[in-house]
């Protein structure tokens, strides 16, 4: 499949989950609505960084630094490049710590709601994101299946 059609495809899936409304409105415990900011009010192209939590069946929990590159929404659609830091303390040598970096391209959609919606185009992990302001991201993200994935992410803007 040629990278075009696969980024098509990663589109589709993200746009349809968008439109079916999977999101709803997020509460916080006290019962109170969280005020978010339409996505389509912010100028969030530009970059962003921010740590994630994240539980994997495979590894457990984790901490990761994750930076954002987003290109300017047009019509709602934008790109997205992503740069992972994860740390994680050797199994091996006592006292010492791991670091592994990856960069990966996701593709994103503003939904009818003014929330964010993101897939990664290599392995599917989805990501919903909502502005609590014009430079703070807060992102849930999750991978189904075998190697099953769920995190959360704050992320702020970058200076320029």
């Amino acid at each position: 499949m040629n990278v075009n059609r696969m980024r098509f495809s990663a589109l589709a899936i993200v746009a349809a989950a968008a439109l079916a409304g999977c999101g709803g409105t997020p509460s916080t415990s006290s019962g109170a609505t969280p005020r978010f900011v339409d996505a389509h009010q912010v100028s969030f192209a530009g970059s962003w960084e921010g740590t994630a939590s994240v539980l994997t069946v495979d590894s457990g929990a984790m901490q990761s630094l994750g930076r954002y590159d987003f290109t300017e929404p047009v019509d709602g659609l934008f790109e997205v490049r992503e740069t992972l830091t994860l740390e994680k303390p050797s199994e091996l040598l006592e006292g010492e710590t791991l670091t592994t970096t990856a960069e990966q391209d996701l593709l994103g959609v503003i939904a009818p709601d003014g929330s964010i919606r993101m897939v990664k185009i290599s392995d599917g992990v989805v990501f919903q994101g909502w502005f609590t302001d014009d430079n703070t991201l807060q992102l849930v993200l999750w991978e189904p299946g075998e190697h099953a994935v769920v995190g959360t992410r704050t992320a702020t803007r970058l200076a320029d």
